[in-house]
């Protein structure tokens, strides 16, 4: 079950991404719709979206670019996930903001990228899913012959 290497590691960053983004969102968010809504943040909350966007969420995300770039061979499906190239997209805009903020310029907030968080947990979750049913059944099969 090689396919445990891609869909293991993205479904638990995914599942730790969700959990840490709410704890943060429901902490410092200035608003309870939006980061970046109708309310502006304060500086420390800017600061605290900048801290979180640096040393948590873009190395988490990172993360589950690093697995579909290194396992991307194991999708079953013939055709590169859209929400899969989404965050790709979303991680390497982000590195530019990263970057100008590093350089003292903090006008540029968030990714030019939206993360696709509805379409990456439909596709993660499902694939998961998927796969674990396939590790059942294999596993019942097995039992079955041996038994």
């Amino acid at each position: 079950m090689l396919r445990c290497t891609l869909n293991g590691p993205l479904y638990a960053n995914l599942r730790a991404n969700g959990v840490t983004w709410r704890m943060f969102f429901n902490t410092c968010s200035p608003s309870p719709v939006a980061f970046w809504g109708d309310s502006d943040p304060s500086p420390e909350q800017k600061a605290a979206w900048r801290l979180w966007m640096t040393t948590v969420f873009t190395p988490m995300n990172a993360s589950m670019v690093e697995a579909f770039t290194k396992y991307g061979d194991l999708l079953e499906e013939t055709e590169m996930p859209e929400c899969l190239l989404v965050l790709v997209a979303h991680v390497a805009a982000y590195q530019a903001v990263i970057k100008s903020w590093q350089d003292g310029d903090l006008s540029d907030v968030k990714s030019l990228v939206a993360f696709p968080r509805v379409a990456l947990e439909s596709y993660v979750v499902g694939s998961f899913l998927r796969l674990k049913q396939r590790q059942a059944q294999l596993l019942g099969e097995s039992r079955r012959l041996l038994g």
